[in-house]
């Protein structure tokens, strides 16, 4: 989940450079390889329906503090 949200934002970056010409311009905001990896945490968005956005961030957050913590506990367990 958070290397879908890294991509996402990255594409969200005005900076970088996406156009074939090499001009930077309007960009479309993609949101589906974020919401793909909600969906296969919490079936809710599975559907593809409208939801609360508070809930989605909420849903967002946690996702990304349990990857920390799992990426967390595995580096302790391989520094003892």
């Amino acid at each position: 989940m958070t290397a879908a949200l890294l991509v996402l934002l990255g594409k969200l970056d005005p900076l970088t450079d996406d156009n074939s010409d090499g001009t930077l311009g309007k960009k479309v905001f993609n949101p589906k390889g974020l919401l793909r990896q909600l969906s296969i945490k919490y079936d809710e968005y599975a559907e593809a329906t409208q939801q609360d956005s508070h809930e989605l961030l909420r849903h967002l957050i946690d996702g990304i503090m349990m990857e920390e913590q799992d990426v967390s506990y595995l580096f302790l367990c391989e520094v003892r």
